[in-house]
């Protein structure tokens, strides 16, 4: 019902309704805005139910004909399906309008409320998770991505949260989806997954950035099995600096900062001037010390069985899937 290239999904909730999370591939047709549908809330509370649609049919009257211009222009001549929160009052008018001007529509039962059932349930289902561990720098992500492309089934959470999961982790500025967004996505990848084969995920910590791991589907990450990553410092250092050369000394700078506590003063001076005098391999080194102490404490605690460990060859990040697809469980 949620995924057909013959209807499209129209959400009539409000734009932080929908803000705050929607189905992927579903397209926002608000029937009132944030503070319209604050005041219909607040009138059903206050006043009973008919002076809140009473209300509600005052706001709406005017719109009528933009909503559907706006609904044809959406739809391109396909079907709709009209979702509200839990196919209330909202999806059911928006629905007989539509149908009245003609376009044939549909309302979902149980609106979003529904579907995020499935978002939970989806989530919490025992997949049988790998984990690709490793210090900073080691590539776990390309490596993960090399996975993919040789037919294993991955999610990359970076990918979804839109962030590396470090203090260096937004350096672009990229505004970061929201926890609910970033779990419907999850689910709708998990979606095309076969349950009986593995499903190769990155060691992350419990909140990428502002985004939180939902957490039945954490605590099943930090307890399965761990693929370990090794490389050199040097090399992961050269990997760093490759991956953030476009990324201006100020901004580095700045997130050093943010940890100077962690970091201590000595090592932070140190990585300052290395970034200042172009030698940001020297700066990744010194900062290195600081993150591979705290992963190695954090891998260190975790009672996970490990599957193995694989060398990274960063010429040949192919070659590194292989091998750890010759440790992953058939």
């Amino acid at each position: 019902m949620f995924h057909s290239s013959d209807s499209v999904l129209l959400d009539v909730r409000s734009p932080g309704e929908f803000a705050a999370g929607h189905v992927p591939g579903s397209s926002s047709l608000p029937l009132f805005t944030d503070e319209e549908r604050a005041e219909v809330g607040t009138l059903y509370v206050q006043s009973g139910r008919d002076t809140a649609v009473r209300r509600g049919l005052e706001i709406v009257g005017p719109k009528l004909v933009n909503l559907v211009d706006t609904a044809r222009e959406i739809l391109q001549g396909r079907p709709a399906h009209v979702m509200c929160w839990r196919g209330g009052m909202r999806s059911a008018s928006v629905t007989w309008l539509l149908t009245t001007a003609g376009i044939t529509a549909t309302a979902v039962r149980g609106g979003y409320k529904s579907y995020r059932r499935w978002v939970l349930n989806t989530l919490e289902y025992p997949w049988k998770l790998i984990v690709i561990a490793g210090r900073t720098g080691s590539a776990k992500t390309d490596v993960l991505q090399q996975l993919s492309t040789l037919g294993i089934q991955t999610i990359d959470l970076e990918a979804l949260a839109r962030h590396k999961g470090s203090v260096f982790g937004n350096l672009t500025g990229e505004t970061q989806p929201t926890t609910e967004q970033v779990m419907n996505d999850m689910a709708e990848v998990l979606r095309t997954f076969d349950v009986t084969q593995p499903v190769v995920v990155e060691d992350e910590s419990r909140k990428i950035g502002t985004v939180a791991l939902y957490e039945p589907f954490f605590l099943r990450l930090v307890s399965s099995p761990v693929i370990v990553l090794e490389a050199d410092e040097e090399d992961r250092a050269t990997y760093l600096v490759q991956e953030y050369a476009s990324i201006p000394n100020s901004s580095i700078i700045e997130r050093l900062n943010i940890i100077a506590k962690r970091l201590g003063g000595d090592r932070l001076r140190l990585a300052v001037e290395a970034i200042r005098e172009g030698r940001r391999a020297d700066a990744v080194v010194h900062v290195l010390d600081y993150y591979d102490r705290t992963y190695d404490y954090s891998l260190g605690r975790r009672q996970a069985p490990r599957l193995g460990t694989v060398l990274v060859d960063y010429h040949r990040l192919c070659v590194t899937a292989r091998r750890i697809l010759e440790l992953l469980p058939r």
